[in-house]
């Protein structure tokens, strides 16, 4: 549940000042029922604005549209859990990387994997 109204500030945050209109508002909660069990271990937006990903302990990666609310995109193939992400600077590809030491580039252009790399140890991605 807290973490569900986090996204939902954070959104809202984002959106600026609460539309007047209630269909206009209604976009706006649809972010908060995506639900990712478990903590949430990153969130990010795109430097352009239009994306919010989260990751967590259930190896997945949600993808959120915050110009319309709605879920853009899923995510999955870590086989533990996603610890950090990462946009590139134009927006187009979503980074991640996990425990399961792979770093994996998701393709937002396509909605799919586009790259995938295998860590020798333990690292991070900086953003």
């Amino acid at each position: 549940m807290i973490q569900r109204l986090i996204v939902l500030v954070l959104a809202l945050a984002i959106a600026g000042p609460l539309p007047a209109q209630p269909d206009e508002l209604k976009n706006l909660v649809h972010v908060s029922q995506t639900r990712l069990n478990g903590n949430i271990t990153s969130l990010l937006i795109s430097p352009n604005g239009k994306y919010l990903a989260a990751a967590g302990e259930e190896n997945k990666i949600v993808v959120w549209d915050l110009q319309t609310g709605l879920q853009e995109f899923v995510f999955e193939g870590h086989t533990s859990k996603v610890s950090c992400l990462s946009f590139s600077a134009d927006s187009r590809f979503l980074i991640s990387g996990g425990g399961d030491n792979l770093v994996k580039i998701w393709d937002l252009s396509v909605s799919q994997l586009a790259y995938r790399f295998r860590m020798h140890g333990p690292g991070f991605i900086a953003s």
